[in-house]
């Protein structure tokens, strides 16, 4: 069993390859929420993925701490209700998300649940806006 890393081992490693949290992300098919949380050791990579990111970031296997959790567990397939099937379907559909979307998405994980709330609101007042707007110049 690997070694708990020191909490900022990671994070010098990614600094010093001049890369940002969402690029490593983007390389090891994670948010950059998840490497920050890797970081912090708020939460550890599988062992599959705990390998690509020692090799990404040029270190030792037993440097990077790792879950119990990867891919030699097994999964059982489960028959899905509708609404599953649909939520799957929309998350299949959805593109990636932009750097700029990205490091906003980043910024809200890493935000207070309160103040998360009232950032939400303010969007969604901005979009609720920008609709009545946008449908009062074509309307």
């Amino acid at each position: 069993m690997a070694t708990r890393v020191r909490k900022s081992k990671l994070r010098d490693a990614r600094l010093q390859l001049g890369l940002s949290q969402a690029e490593v992300g983007d390389r090891l098919g994670v948010t950059g929420a998840a490497i920050g949380h890797y970081e912090t050791g708020l939460s550890k990579p599988p062992p599959d993925r705990a390998v690509q990111l020692a090799k990404l970031l040029r270190l030792k296997p037993h440097e990077v701490s790792t879950s119990g959790r990867g891919s030699t567990k097994k999964t059982v397939d489960r028959p899905r209700s509708a609404s599953a099937k649909q939520r799957a379907s929309v998350v299949a559909d959805a593109r990636a998300p932009s750097r700029d979307e990205g490091a906003v998405l980043d910024a809200l994980r890493a935000m207070p649940a309160a103040e998360r709330r009232v950032v939400m609101k303010l969007v969604l007042a901005y979009k609720h806006a920008g609709l009545h707007n946008a449908a009062g110049q074509h309307g």
